[in-house]
């Protein structure tokens, strides 16, 4: 993703993050979709709303396991699933439970926590594991 695209998706989302209803061209992604969309594949989850951006990696496997963390070197193996609506990581002091979004090209994940709202900017890479 270009870091011109990036932007312009992370005003968007900030712009939006409080609307109860889904801007126009966007929907939501059902578990069927989400699974079929990301599982097998790795992930940077950019986190927005936080004073430092931290982007996270997320290796999802087809067997229910997945790795979550800052890069190679600090991971923690972590179990996932979907149900109707979202995908959960299950992971050693986080458990989180993901809202996927697109409007066909780009994902945004969103979860809720305390009453709160928090996004990422879900995008799909390639991991260099070394």
């Amino acid at each position: 993703m270009s870091e011109q695209h990036f932007k312009e998706l992370k005003k968007f989302t900030l712009n939006n993050q409080n609307n109860e209803a889904l801007p126009t061209g966007w929907r939501e992604l059902s578990g069927i979709e989400i699974r079929s969309q990301m599982v097998g594949k790795d992930f940077a989850g950019h986190q927005i709303q936080m004073k430092r951006n931290r982007r996270l990696i997320y290796e999802i496997k087809p067997n229910g396991i997945m790795y979550r963390g800052l890069g190679e070197y600090s991971r923690s193996e972590c179990s996932w699933s979907t149900d109707e609506h979202s995908i959960i990581f299950d992971c050693p002091e986080v458990y989180h439970r993901w809202f996927i979004f697109t409007n066909g090209t780009d994902l945004v994940a969103m979860r809720i926590f305390d009453g709160r709202r928090y996004f990422n900017i879900i995008e799909e890479i390639t991991f260099q594991r070394n």
